[in-house]
């Protein structure tokens, strides 16, 4: 099951991507459908955190607010055109496609610590590594540089 922070993460970790959100549509919201759609998608240009409708870009609001009240109403994501992840019904759980991209290793959850924790306004703890944890962590994030994601 994804969650929002999850697709947050990918977001952050892909900035040089678009991404591109189906939001169910107000019929469904109030129990009238199981599936049927917005009309306009949702999408969230590259190095950006701004979404907004296509077709009526004037509609702007931080993606990160949008997640936070209406998460449930996001029926699918596409990074770059490819599904990644999808719910296959309004109340249903959000499941992922391309698990790969939501695996998280540890340079990854020290980046989300270091994301709550701005938000949070509370300082982040990094606690002792061992020699593998360190050289896991910079193997990861070499591989993140190498993607073109730095």
């Amino acid at each position: 099951m994804i969650k929002s922070i999850d697709v947050l993460r990918v977001m952050a970790e892909h900035r040089a991507s678009e991404f591109e959100f189906r939001i169910y549509s107000p019929r469904t919201e109030q129990g009238l459908s199981d599936t049927e759609l917005s009309e306009l998608p949702a999408y969230v240009e590259k190095n950006s955190t701004l979404a907004k409708l296509r077709g009526n870009e004037k509609s702007v609001i931080p993606v990160t607010t949008f997640f936070e009240a209406d998460f449930q109403t996001i029926a699918s994501f596409k990074m770059d055109g490819e599904l990644i992840c999808e719910r296959k019904a309004y109340g249903q759980p959000m499941i992922a496609v391309n698990q790969a991209l939501f695996e998280q290793g540890t340079y990854s959850e020290m980046l989300e610590s270091q994301f709550k924790g701005i938000r949070t306004g509370r300082e982040i703890f990094v606690p002792e590594m061992s020699e593998a944890t360190a050289s896991g962590m910079m193997k990861e994030f070499m591989k993140w540089k190498e993607n073109g994601e730095a």
